[in-house]
Protein backbone atom coordinates (compact mmCIF):
# COMPACT_ATOMS: atom_id res chain seq x y z
CA UNK A 1 0.00 0.00 0.00
CA UNK A 2 1.66 3.30 -0.69
CA UNK A 3 0.57 6.92 -0.15
CA UNK A 4 -0.62 9.83 -1.58
CA UNK A 5 2.40 11.02 -3.54
CA UNK A 6 3.30 7.45 -4.98
CA UNK A 7 -0.54 7.21 -5.94
CA UNK A 8 -0.34 10.43 -7.68
CA UNK A 9 3.02 9.55 -9.41
CA UNK A 10 1.48 5.49 -10.25
CA UNK A 11 -1.76 7.16 -11.38
CA UNK A 12 0.02 9.80 -13.88
CA UNK A 13 2.54 7.40 -15.12
CA UNK A 14 0.09 4.67 -15.91
CA UNK A 15 -2.25 7.13 -17.89
CA UNK A 16 0.75 8.12 -20.17
CA UNK A 17 2.30 5.24 -20.73
CA UNK A 18 -1.44 3.52 -21.53
CA UNK A 19 -2.31 6.49 -23.92
CA UNK A 20 1.00 7.78 -25.29
CA UNK A 21 2.59 4.23 -25.68
CA UNK A 22 -0.13 1.65 -25.88
CA UNK A 23 -2.32 3.98 -27.41
CA UNK A 24 -5.13 2.46 -25.32
CA UNK A 25 -8.73 4.69 -25.45
CA UNK A 26 -8.66 7.50 -22.86
CA UNK A 27 -11.53 5.97 -20.94
CA UNK A 28 -9.91 2.78 -20.30
CA UNK A 29 -6.63 4.47 -19.45
CA UNK A 30 -8.67 6.75 -16.77
CA UNK A 31 -10.46 3.98 -15.19
CA UNK A 32 -7.34 2.03 -15.02
CA UNK A 33 -5.35 4.74 -13.16
CA UNK A 34 -8.52 5.28 -11.21
CA UNK A 35 -8.98 2.02 -9.91
CA UNK A 36 -5.03 1.93 -8.97
CA UNK A 37 -5.09 4.74 -7.67
CA UNK A 38 -8.02 3.09 -5.28
CA UNK A 39 -6.76 -0.05 -4.88
CA UNK A 40 -3.13 0.94 -3.83
CA UNK A 41 -4.15 3.65 -1.60
CA UNK A 42 -3.10 3.33 1.98
CA UNK A 43 -5.82 5.73 2.94
CA UNK A 44 -8.99 3.59 1.10
CA UNK A 45 -10.07 0.40 2.53
CA UNK A 46 -9.63 -2.19 -0.35
CA UNK A 47 -13.02 -3.23 -0.02
CA UNK A 48 -14.35 0.38 -0.81
CA UNK A 49 -12.22 0.68 -3.71
CA UNK A 50 -14.54 -0.39 -6.62
CA UNK A 51 -17.24 1.43 -5.12
CA UNK A 52 -15.35 4.70 -4.39
CA UNK A 53 -14.85 4.96 -8.49
CA UNK A 54 -18.18 3.94 -9.77
CA UNK A 55 -19.98 6.56 -7.51
CA UNK A 56 -18.22 9.51 -8.49
CA UNK A 57 -18.91 7.94 -12.20
CA UNK A 58 -22.41 7.76 -11.54
CA UNK A 59 -22.27 11.03 -9.88
CA UNK A 60 -20.65 13.00 -12.80
CA UNK A 61 -22.47 11.02 -15.18
CA UNK A 62 -25.66 12.52 -13.37
CA UNK A 63 -24.18 15.46 -13.80
CA UNK A 64 -23.12 15.97 -17.34
CA UNK A 65 -24.78 12.68 -19.04
CA UNK A 66 -28.17 14.60 -20.55
CA UNK A 67 -26.42 17.87 -20.37
CA UNK A 68 -23.46 16.35 -23.39
CA UNK A 69 -26.78 14.22 -25.14
CA UNK A 70 -28.35 17.74 -25.92
CA UNK A 71 -25.31 19.87 -26.30
CA UNK A 72 -24.72 17.16 -28.75
CA UNK A 73 -28.05 17.50 -30.31
CA UNK A 74 -27.90 21.47 -30.75
CA UNK A 75 -24.30 21.48 -32.06
CA UNK A 76 -25.77 18.93 -34.67
CA UNK A 77 -28.86 20.64 -35.24
CA UNK A 78 -26.60 23.65 -35.72
CA UNK A 79 -24.25 23.00 -38.23
CA UNK A 80 -26.83 20.95 -39.95
CA UNK A 81 -29.07 23.69 -40.32
CA UNK A 82 -26.56 26.22 -41.40
CA UNK A 83 -27.27 28.19 -38.37
CA UNK A 84 -23.82 27.86 -36.86
CA UNK A 85 -22.28 29.12 -40.28
CA UNK A 86 -24.73 32.27 -40.63
CA UNK A 87 -23.31 33.07 -36.93
CA UNK A 88 -20.28 32.99 -38.55
CA UNK A 89 -20.96 34.86 -41.49
CA UNK A 90 -21.92 37.90 -38.98
CA UNK A 91 -18.74 37.54 -36.61
CA UNK A 92 -16.77 37.82 -40.43
CA UNK A 93 -19.35 41.50 -41.28
CA UNK A 94 -18.63 42.62 -37.59
CA UNK A 95 -15.35 41.70 -36.89
CA UNK A 96 -13.59 41.49 -40.42
CA UNK A 97 -12.60 38.69 -42.56
CA UNK A 98 -10.40 36.22 -40.95
CA UNK A 99 -10.52 37.82 -36.65
CA UNK A 100 -14.06 35.32 -35.94
CA UNK A 101 -11.31 33.99 -33.69
CA UNK A 102 -11.47 37.47 -31.40
CA UNK A 103 -15.07 37.55 -31.69
CA UNK A 104 -15.20 33.67 -30.35
CA UNK A 105 -12.48 34.83 -27.65
CA UNK A 106 -14.69 37.76 -26.56
CA UNK A 107 -18.03 35.42 -26.18
CA UNK A 108 -16.32 32.95 -24.48
CA UNK A 109 -14.81 35.57 -21.60
CA UNK A 110 -18.53 36.98 -21.62
CA UNK A 111 -20.77 33.89 -21.27
CA UNK A 112 -18.01 32.48 -18.94
CA UNK A 113 -19.08 35.00 -16.01
CA UNK A 114 -22.46 33.97 -15.53
CA UNK A 115 -22.07 30.06 -17.02
CA UNK A 116 -20.09 27.44 -16.22
CA UNK A 117 -16.88 27.11 -18.69
CA UNK A 118 -18.20 23.44 -19.84
CA UNK A 119 -21.24 24.79 -20.96
CA UNK A 120 -19.88 28.01 -22.43
CA UNK A 121 -17.70 25.51 -24.44
CA UNK A 122 -20.19 22.76 -25.74
CA UNK A 123 -21.91 26.10 -27.31
CA UNK A 124 -19.11 27.45 -28.95
CA UNK A 125 -17.76 24.27 -29.90
CA UNK A 126 -19.29 24.01 -33.30
CA UNK A 127 -19.32 27.70 -34.15
CA UNK A 128 -15.16 27.51 -33.93
CA UNK A 129 -15.85 24.45 -36.52
CA UNK A 130 -17.95 26.48 -38.82
CA UNK A 131 -15.20 28.87 -38.84
CA UNK A 132 -12.63 26.51 -39.84
CA UNK A 133 -14.77 25.16 -42.30
CA UNK A 134 -14.66 28.65 -44.04
CA UNK A 135 -11.26 29.65 -43.29
CA UNK A 136 -10.04 26.07 -44.10
CA UNK A 137 -7.21 27.21 -41.89
CA UNK A 138 -6.33 28.26 -38.28
CA UNK A 139 -7.98 25.43 -36.80
CA UNK A 140 -5.63 25.39 -33.66
CA UNK A 141 -6.07 29.50 -33.35
CA UNK A 142 -9.84 29.43 -33.35
CA UNK A 143 -10.37 26.63 -30.73
CA UNK A 144 -7.45 27.79 -28.43
CA UNK A 145 -9.18 31.28 -28.81
CA UNK A 146 -12.41 29.83 -28.18
CA UNK A 147 -11.26 28.24 -24.76
CA UNK A 148 -9.51 30.71 -23.02
CA UNK A 149 -11.79 33.15 -22.33
CA UNK A 150 -14.41 31.22 -20.66
CA UNK A 151 -11.31 29.19 -19.12
CA UNK A 152 -9.92 31.76 -17.30
CA UNK A 153 -13.11 33.96 -16.14
CA UNK A 154 -14.25 30.14 -14.66
CA UNK A 155 -11.86 30.28 -11.89
CA UNK A 156 -11.43 34.41 -11.33
CA UNK A 157 -15.09 36.45 -11.64
CA UNK A 158 -18.39 35.04 -9.68
CA UNK A 159 -21.07 33.82 -10.07
CA UNK A 160 -19.35 30.42 -10.10
CA UNK A 161 -18.79 28.60 -6.82
CA UNK A 162 -15.03 28.64 -6.99
CA UNK A 163 -14.35 32.37 -6.95
CA UNK A 164 -17.95 32.52 -4.74
CA UNK A 165 -16.58 30.16 -1.71
CA UNK A 166 -12.79 31.52 -2.12
CA UNK A 167 -14.47 35.72 -1.49
CA UNK A 168 -16.53 33.77 1.19
CA UNK A 169 -13.45 32.26 2.92
CA UNK A 170 -11.04 35.20 3.08
CA UNK A 171 -14.00 37.77 3.74
CA UNK A 172 -13.90 39.85 0.55
CA UNK A 173 -16.87 41.18 -0.90
CA UNK A 174 -18.34 39.44 -4.10
CA UNK A 175 -19.01 42.42 -5.92
CA UNK A 176 -14.90 44.02 -5.53
CA UNK A 177 -14.34 40.12 -7.06
CA UNK A 178 -15.89 40.59 -9.67
CA UNK A 179 -14.52 43.92 -10.39
CA UNK A 180 -10.76 42.49 -9.82
CA UNK A 181 -11.52 39.42 -11.22
CA UNK A 182 -12.29 40.68 -14.11
CA UNK A 183 -9.71 43.57 -14.89
CA UNK A 184 -6.74 40.55 -13.68
CA UNK A 185 -8.42 38.86 -16.06
CA UNK A 186 -8.24 40.79 -19.33
CA UNK A 187 -4.12 40.75 -19.79
CA UNK A 188 -4.09 36.84 -19.52
CA UNK A 189 -6.68 36.04 -21.82
CA UNK A 190 -5.21 38.18 -24.41
CA UNK A 191 -1.76 37.21 -23.70
CA UNK A 192 -2.91 33.38 -23.44
CA UNK A 193 -6.29 33.70 -26.33
CA UNK A 194 -4.25 35.67 -29.17
CA UNK A 195 -0.40 35.54 -28.18
CA UNK A 196 0.03 31.73 -27.47
CA UNK A 197 -2.99 30.51 -29.48
CA UNK A 198 -0.96 32.49 -33.02
CA UNK A 199 2.16 30.77 -31.71
CA UNK A 200 1.07 27.20 -31.39
CA UNK A 201 -1.31 27.85 -34.74
CA UNK A 202 2.14 28.03 -36.54
CA UNK A 203 3.28 25.17 -34.94
CA UNK A 204 0.84 22.81 -35.26
CA UNK A 205 -0.88 21.54 -38.17
CA UNK A 206 -4.54 20.24 -36.93
CA UNK A 207 -7.62 19.22 -38.78
CA UNK A 208 -11.38 18.91 -36.84
CA UNK A 209 -11.91 14.99 -36.66
CA UNK A 210 -15.83 13.72 -37.22
CA UNK A 211 -17.11 15.13 -34.19
CA UNK A 212 -20.97 14.89 -33.03
CA UNK A 213 -22.04 13.36 -35.95
CA UNK A 214 -20.56 16.14 -38.13
CA UNK A 215 -17.87 16.08 -40.76
CA UNK A 216 -15.37 18.00 -42.35
CA UNK A 217 -17.37 17.10 -45.97
CA UNK A 218 -20.21 18.65 -44.16
CA UNK A 219 -18.92 21.78 -43.15
CA UNK A 220 -17.55 22.50 -46.77
CA UNK A 221 -20.57 21.81 -47.98
CA UNK A 222 -22.67 24.04 -45.64
CA UNK A 223 -20.00 27.09 -45.91
CA UNK A 224 -20.25 27.03 -49.48
CA UNK A 225 -24.22 27.93 -49.39
CA UNK A 226 -25.62 31.47 -50.14
CA UNK A 227 -26.73 33.35 -47.18
CA UNK A 228 -30.18 32.99 -49.22
CA UNK A 229 -30.71 29.46 -47.92
CA UNK A 230 -29.34 29.38 -44.18
CA UNK A 231 -32.10 30.66 -41.17
CA UNK A 232 -32.09 34.41 -40.26
CA UNK A 233 -29.21 35.64 -37.70
CA UNK A 234 -31.48 35.84 -35.07
CA UNK A 235 -33.31 32.47 -35.42
CA UNK A 236 -29.79 30.82 -35.56
CA UNK A 237 -28.49 32.48 -32.41
CA UNK A 238 -31.92 31.42 -30.41
CA UNK A 239 -30.49 27.58 -29.76
CA UNK A 240 -27.26 28.79 -28.61
CA UNK A 241 -28.97 31.95 -26.59
CA UNK A 242 -31.76 30.21 -24.65
CA UNK A 243 -29.84 28.38 -22.68
CA UNK A 244 -27.12 31.18 -22.26
CA UNK A 245 -30.00 33.60 -20.99
CA UNK A 246 -31.71 31.00 -18.98
CA UNK A 247 -28.95 30.35 -17.25
CA UNK A 248 -27.86 33.80 -16.33
CA UNK A 249 -31.17 34.71 -15.40
CA UNK A 250 -31.04 31.76 -12.50
CA UNK A 251 -27.54 32.75 -11.87
CA UNK A 252 -28.59 36.65 -11.42
CA UNK A 253 -31.67 35.71 -9.41
CA UNK A 254 -29.49 33.29 -7.00
CA UNK A 255 -26.85 36.00 -6.20
CA UNK A 256 -29.81 38.72 -5.55
CA UNK A 257 -31.84 35.96 -3.35
CA UNK A 258 -29.31 33.59 -2.90
CA UNK A 259 -30.52 29.87 -1.79
CA UNK A 260 -32.12 30.10 1.20
CA UNK A 261 -28.96 30.46 3.61
CA UNK A 262 -29.42 33.43 5.96
CA UNK A 263 -26.94 37.01 4.98
CA UNK A 264 -26.47 39.76 6.59
CA UNK A 265 -28.62 41.69 4.27
CA UNK A 266 -31.38 39.37 5.29
CA UNK A 267 -31.93 40.49 8.72
CA UNK A 268 -33.85 43.54 8.43
CA UNK A 269 -33.47 45.11 12.30
CA UNK A 270 -30.43 42.85 13.79
CA UNK A 271 -30.46 44.20 17.49
CA UNK A 272 -34.45 43.24 18.54
CA UNK A 273 -33.50 39.68 16.46
CA UNK A 274 -30.81 39.01 18.84
CA UNK A 275 -32.21 40.36 22.23
CA UNK A 276 -35.03 37.83 21.48
CA UNK A 277 -31.99 34.49 21.12
CA UNK A 278 -30.19 36.08 23.99
CA UNK A 279 -33.86 36.01 26.04
CA UNK A 280 -35.33 32.97 24.46
CA UNK A 281 -38.96 33.63 25.96
CA UNK A 282 -40.42 31.95 23.10
CA UNK A 283 -39.98 28.42 21.84
CA UNK A 284 -38.35 29.50 18.78
CA UNK A 285 -35.99 31.43 20.15
CA UNK A 286 -34.76 29.38 23.06
CA UNK A 287 -34.18 26.61 20.07
CA UNK A 288 -31.98 28.58 18.25
CA UNK A 289 -30.15 29.96 21.51
CA UNK A 290 -29.60 25.90 22.09
CA UNK A 291 -28.10 25.55 18.56
CA UNK A 292 -25.07 28.20 18.98
CA UNK A 293 -21.65 27.55 19.03
CA UNK A 294 -19.78 28.45 22.67
CA UNK A 295 -18.32 31.64 21.02
CA UNK A 296 -21.83 32.88 19.49
CA UNK A 297 -23.34 32.66 22.98
CA UNK A 298 -20.16 34.42 24.35
CA UNK A 299 -21.08 37.23 21.65
CA UNK A 300 -24.26 37.21 22.25
CA UNK A 301 -24.43 37.46 25.84
CA UNK A 302 -21.71 40.40 25.67
CA UNK A 303 -24.11 42.52 22.87
CA UNK A 304 -25.14 46.11 24.22
CA UNK A 305 -28.53 46.50 22.88
CA UNK A 306 -28.15 50.32 23.20
CA UNK A 307 -25.61 50.47 20.17
CA UNK A 308 -25.91 48.73 16.74
CA UNK A 309 -24.90 45.11 16.84
CA UNK A 310 -21.51 44.49 15.23
CA UNK A 311 -20.70 42.59 11.67
CA UNK A 312 -18.60 39.79 14.10
CA UNK A 313 -21.59 39.40 15.89
CA UNK A 314 -24.07 39.52 13.43
CA UNK A 315 -21.99 36.85 11.07
CA UNK A 316 -21.46 34.76 14.01
CA UNK A 317 -25.08 34.04 14.91
CA UNK A 318 -26.02 33.73 11.13
CA UNK A 319 -23.44 30.84 10.68
CA UNK A 320 -24.25 28.84 14.02
CA UNK A 321 -28.28 29.06 12.52
CA UNK A 322 -26.64 28.37 8.80
CA UNK A 323 -25.42 25.45 9.81
CA UNK A 324 -28.65 23.82 11.53
CA UNK A 325 -30.95 24.85 8.53
CA UNK A 326 -29.34 22.28 6.90
CA UNK A 327 -29.32 19.54 9.02
CA UNK A 328 -32.78 19.75 10.66
CA UNK A 329 -36.04 20.83 10.18
CA UNK A 330 -37.12 23.83 13.06
CA UNK A 331 -40.63 22.71 12.74
CA UNK A 332 -42.76 21.18 15.91
CA UNK A 333 -46.10 21.59 16.53
CA UNK A 334 -45.45 23.34 19.87
CA UNK A 335 -42.72 25.36 19.02
CA UNK A 336 -44.51 27.00 16.19
CA UNK A 337 -47.78 27.32 17.97
CA UNK A 338 -49.71 30.77 17.25
CA UNK A 339 -47.69 31.62 14.47
CA UNK A 340 -48.66 32.32 10.94
CA UNK A 341 -46.76 29.98 8.50
CA UNK A 342 -45.93 31.33 4.94
CA UNK A 343 -48.44 28.74 2.79
CA UNK A 344 -45.21 27.49 0.99
CA UNK A 345 -44.16 25.87 3.86
CA UNK A 346 -47.27 23.78 5.07
CA UNK A 347 -46.33 21.11 2.02
CA UNK A 348 -42.71 21.00 2.86
CA UNK A 349 -43.62 20.62 6.42
CA UNK A 350 -45.51 17.41 5.62
CA UNK A 351 -42.41 16.36 3.28
CA UNK A 352 -39.93 13.90 5.90
CA UNK A 353 -37.60 13.13 2.96
CA UNK A 354 -36.67 17.22 2.22
CA UNK A 355 -32.96 17.11 0.28
CA UNK A 356 -30.47 19.56 2.02
CA UNK A 357 -31.53 22.39 0.02
CA UNK A 358 -35.28 22.16 0.24
CA UNK A 359 -34.78 21.86 4.20
CA UNK A 360 -33.13 25.17 4.21
CA UNK A 361 -35.95 26.91 2.21
CA UNK A 362 -38.52 25.25 4.62
CA UNK A 363 -36.31 26.64 7.81
CA UNK A 364 -36.00 29.70 5.74
CA UNK A 365 -39.73 30.52 5.91
CA UNK A 366 -40.09 29.34 9.75
CA UNK A 367 -37.66 32.02 10.63
CA UNK A 368 -39.08 34.23 8.39
CA UNK A 369 -42.73 33.67 10.08
CA UNK A 370 -41.54 33.26 13.49
CA UNK A 371 -39.66 37.00 13.46
CA UNK A 372 -41.67 38.73 10.22
CA UNK A 373 -40.20 42.27 11.10
CA UNK A 374 -36.61 41.22 11.74
CA UNK A 375 -36.29 38.52 8.59
CA UNK A 376 -36.55 39.77 5.11
CA UNK A 377 -39.35 37.34 3.02
CA UNK A 378 -38.01 34.97 0.67
CA UNK A 379 -39.81 34.10 -2.53
CA UNK A 380 -39.54 30.93 -2.48
CA UNK A 381 -42.40 30.31 -5.54
CA UNK A 382 -40.48 32.31 -7.97
CA UNK A 383 -37.28 30.57 -6.74
CA UNK A 384 -38.82 27.59 -7.93
CA UNK A 385 -39.72 28.48 -10.88
CA UNK A 386 -36.60 29.78 -11.48
CA UNK A 387 -34.72 26.60 -10.68
CA UNK A 388 -36.85 24.87 -13.32
CA UNK A 389 -36.10 26.93 -15.65
CA UNK A 390 -32.52 27.74 -14.64
CA UNK A 391 -31.75 23.81 -14.60
CA UNK A 392 -29.08 23.90 -17.41
CA UNK A 393 -30.20 20.63 -18.37
CA UNK A 394 -33.75 22.15 -18.89
CA UNK A 395 -31.92 25.36 -20.41
CA UNK A 396 -30.52 22.89 -22.62
CA UNK A 397 -33.48 21.01 -23.73
CA UNK A 398 -34.92 24.02 -24.95
CA UNK A 399 -32.53 24.74 -26.93
CA UNK A 400 -32.35 21.31 -28.22
CA UNK A 401 -35.89 21.66 -29.40
CA UNK A 402 -35.46 24.71 -31.15
CA UNK A 403 -32.88 22.95 -32.81
CA UNK A 404 -34.38 20.38 -33.74
CA UNK A 405 -37.08 22.92 -35.15
CA UNK A 406 -34.83 24.61 -37.00
CA UNK A 407 -33.54 21.68 -38.76
CA UNK A 408 -36.76 20.66 -39.63
CA UNK A 409 -37.97 23.82 -41.12
CA UNK A 410 -34.42 24.30 -43.00
CA UNK A 411 -34.40 20.67 -44.31
CA UNK A 412 -38.10 20.40 -45.03
CA UNK A 413 -37.52 16.45 -44.51
CA UNK A 414 -39.45 14.33 -42.52
CA UNK A 415 -39.25 13.87 -38.79
CA UNK A 416 -37.98 9.98 -39.27
CA UNK A 417 -35.15 11.55 -41.58
CA UNK A 418 -34.44 14.25 -38.49
CA UNK A 419 -34.50 11.99 -35.80
CA UNK A 420 -32.34 9.34 -37.43
CA UNK A 421 -29.36 12.34 -38.57
CA UNK A 422 -29.06 12.56 -34.64
CA UNK A 423 -27.58 9.19 -34.10
CA UNK A 424 -24.05 9.62 -34.56
CA UNK A 425 -24.15 13.03 -32.19
CA UNK A 426 -25.86 11.59 -29.75
CA UNK A 427 -23.45 8.36 -29.55
CA UNK A 428 -20.49 10.97 -29.87
CA UNK A 429 -22.02 12.88 -26.84
CA UNK A 430 -21.77 9.76 -25.29
CA UNK A 431 -18.03 8.82 -26.09
CA UNK A 432 -16.99 12.18 -24.47
CA UNK A 433 -19.64 11.51 -21.07
CA UNK A 434 -18.38 8.60 -20.41
CA UNK A 435 -14.39 9.96 -20.78
CA UNK A 436 -15.11 13.13 -18.96
CA UNK A 437 -16.58 10.84 -15.98
CA UNK A 438 -13.61 8.55 -16.32
CA UNK A 439 -11.37 11.22 -15.50
CA UNK A 440 -13.73 12.52 -12.60
CA UNK A 441 -13.01 9.09 -11.16
CA UNK A 442 -9.55 9.40 -10.97
CA UNK A 443 -9.62 12.52 -9.74
CA UNK A 444 -11.98 11.34 -6.65
CA UNK A 445 -9.78 8.86 -6.13
CA UNK A 446 -6.62 11.03 -5.76
CA UNK A 447 -8.10 13.09 -3.48
CA UNK A 448 -9.48 10.11 -1.16
CA UNK A 449 -5.97 8.90 -1.28
CA UNK A 450 -5.00 12.28 0.26
CA UNK A 451 -2.81 14.11 -2.08
CA UNK A 452 -4.78 17.42 -1.25
CA UNK A 453 -4.02 17.51 2.58
CA UNK A 454 -0.41 16.25 1.59
CA UNK A 455 -0.08 19.32 -0.09
CA UNK A 456 -1.83 21.77 2.04
CA UNK A 457 0.03 20.69 5.55
CA UNK A 458 3.53 21.23 3.32
CA UNK A 459 1.73 24.65 2.65
CA UNK A 460 1.94 25.67 5.93
CA UNK A 461 5.40 25.00 6.15
CA UNK A 462 6.71 26.62 3.10
CA UNK A 463 7.50 30.23 4.52
CA UNK A 464 6.37 31.77 1.76
CA UNK A 465 4.73 35.37 1.06
CA UNK A 466 0.83 35.23 1.04
CA UNK A 467 0.79 36.24 -2.35
CA UNK A 468 2.61 33.14 -3.70
CA UNK A 469 2.01 30.57 -1.05
CA UNK A 470 -1.69 31.29 -2.29
CA UNK A 471 -0.89 30.61 -5.96
CA UNK A 472 1.75 27.68 -5.43
CA UNK A 473 -0.57 25.70 -3.37
CA UNK A 474 -3.84 25.82 -5.76
CA UNK A 475 -1.49 24.90 -8.39
CA UNK A 476 -0.31 22.35 -6.83
CA UNK A 477 -3.12 21.06 -5.60
CA UNK A 478 -4.99 21.76 -9.30
CA UNK A 479 -2.64 19.51 -10.73
CA UNK A 480 -2.46 16.55 -8.63
CA UNK A 481 -6.49 16.25 -7.94
CA UNK A 482 -7.86 17.90 -11.11
CA UNK A 483 -10.62 19.96 -9.75
CA UNK A 484 -9.92 23.76 -10.13
CA UNK A 485 -12.72 24.31 -7.45
CA UNK A 486 -11.60 21.41 -4.72
CA UNK A 487 -8.31 23.19 -5.17
CA UNK A 488 -9.33 26.92 -4.55
CA UNK A 489 -11.59 26.26 -2.13
CA UNK A 490 -8.65 24.04 -0.11
CA UNK A 491 -6.30 26.72 -0.80
CA UNK A 492 -8.43 29.72 0.72
CA UNK A 493 -9.27 27.55 3.67
CA UNK A 494 -5.28 27.27 4.17
CA UNK A 495 -5.40 30.99 4.11
CA UNK A 496 -8.29 31.95 5.96
CA UNK A 497 -7.03 30.68 9.30
CA UNK A 498 -3.41 32.57 8.10
CA UNK A 499 -5.05 35.82 7.64
CA UNK A 500 -6.52 35.65 11.32
CA UNK A 501 -3.23 35.25 13.08
CA UNK A 502 -1.38 38.26 11.03
CA UNK A 503 -0.25 40.49 13.88
CA UNK A 504 0.06 43.37 11.34
CA UNK A 505 -2.45 44.04 7.97
CA UNK A 506 -1.26 43.26 4.75
CA UNK A 507 -0.24 45.51 3.00
CA UNK A 508 -2.69 45.14 -0.25
CA UNK A 509 -6.45 44.11 -0.30
CA UNK A 510 -7.15 39.99 0.32
CA UNK A 511 -8.83 40.28 -2.85
CA UNK A 512 -5.86 39.85 -4.76
CA UNK A 513 -5.31 36.88 -2.81
CA UNK A 514 -8.99 35.76 -4.24
CA UNK A 515 -7.75 36.57 -7.38
CA UNK A 516 -3.67 34.62 -6.98
CA UNK A 517 -5.89 31.25 -5.45
CA UNK A 518 -7.97 31.46 -9.24
CA UNK A 519 -4.85 32.04 -11.43
CA UNK A 520 -3.41 29.09 -9.43
CA UNK A 521 -6.43 26.84 -10.06
CA UNK A 522 -6.76 27.77 -13.77
CA UNK A 523 -3.30 26.45 -14.70
CA UNK A 524 -1.47 22.75 -15.14
CA UNK A 525 -4.74 20.57 -16.50
CA UNK A 526 -3.70 17.79 -17.61
CA UNK A 527 -5.54 13.90 -17.86
CA UNK A 528 -6.91 13.94 -14.62
CA UNK A 529 -9.15 17.37 -15.33
CA UNK A 530 -12.45 16.83 -16.67
CA UNK A 531 -11.98 19.88 -18.95
CA UNK A 532 -8.78 18.26 -20.35
CA UNK A 533 -11.35 15.94 -22.24
CA UNK A 534 -14.25 17.86 -22.90
CA UNK A 535 -11.42 20.23 -25.08
CA UNK A 536 -9.99 16.72 -26.13
CA UNK A 537 -13.38 15.53 -27.50
CA UNK A 538 -15.22 18.40 -28.23
CA UNK A 539 -12.32 19.82 -30.58
CA UNK A 540 -11.22 16.17 -32.34
CA UNK A 541 -7.71 16.72 -31.33
CA UNK A 542 -5.44 13.98 -29.76
CA UNK A 543 -4.28 13.59 -26.03
CA UNK A 544 -0.93 14.84 -27.27
CA UNK A 545 -2.12 17.66 -29.17
CA UNK A 546 -4.66 18.83 -26.54
CA UNK A 547 -1.35 18.85 -23.77
CA UNK A 548 0.37 21.53 -26.49
CA UNK A 549 -2.77 23.76 -26.85
CA UNK A 550 -4.89 23.01 -24.10
CA UNK A 551 -3.07 22.55 -21.03
CA UNK A 552 -0.13 25.18 -22.24
CA UNK A 553 -2.68 27.55 -22.77
CA UNK A 554 -4.06 27.20 -19.30
CA UNK A 555 -0.80 27.44 -17.80
CA UNK A 556 0.44 30.25 -19.81
CA UNK A 557 -2.39 32.35 -18.57
CA UNK A 558 -2.34 31.21 -15.27
CA UNK A 559 1.38 32.04 -14.56
CA UNK A 560 1.38 35.68 -16.39
CA UNK A 561 -2.10 36.22 -14.71
CA UNK A 562 -0.43 35.68 -11.05
CA UNK A 563 2.13 38.20 -12.49
CA UNK A 564 -0.08 40.55 -13.77
CA UNK A 565 -1.94 40.29 -10.06
CA UNK A 566 1.07 41.26 -8.37
CA UNK A 567 1.93 44.26 -10.16
CA UNK A 568 -1.96 45.42 -9.53
CA UNK A 569 -1.51 44.96 -6.28
CA UNK A 570 1.77 46.70 -5.70
CA UNK A 571 0.58 49.66 -7.99
CA UNK A 572 -3.23 49.57 -6.85
CA UNK A 573 -3.18 48.15 -3.20
CA UNK A 574 -6.94 48.95 -2.39
CA UNK A 575 -6.04 48.87 1.48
Amino acid sequence: MFGPLACLLIGMGLILFLILVLRCHAFLALIAAALAVAFLSDRIPIENAIPLVTDRFGEMMGSLGLLLALAAIIGKCMMDSGAADRIVRGFSRVFGEGRENHSLLASSFVLGIPVFFDTVFYLLAPLARAVYARRKRDYVLIVCATAAGGAITHCLVPPTPGPIMVAELLNVSIGLTILVGTLASIAPVLIGGVGYAKWINKRMDAVPKDVLGVSEADLEAMASKPDSELPRLWLSCLPFLLPVILLAVSSTFLSIYGTGSLRLSDIKKPEPWLMKIREAKDPISLYLRGRLMEEGRRLLEQFDPSAPANEKLQQKILDDVNLWMGKESFYEENRFSGIALPPEAKPMILNRDLKKGDLIRLNRLLLHGAFPQEIAGYPLTMLKWVNIIGDKNAAFFGGALIGLWLLIRQKRGGLKETFDSLGGAIASGAIIAFITCAGASFGKALAIAGIGDLIAEGAKTWGLSLMVLAYLTSSLIRVAQGSATVAMITTAGILSSTLASLSSPLPYHPVYLVAAIGFGASGLSWMNDSGFWIFSQMTGLNETQTLKTWTVLLTIMGVTGFLWVCFLAWAMPLA
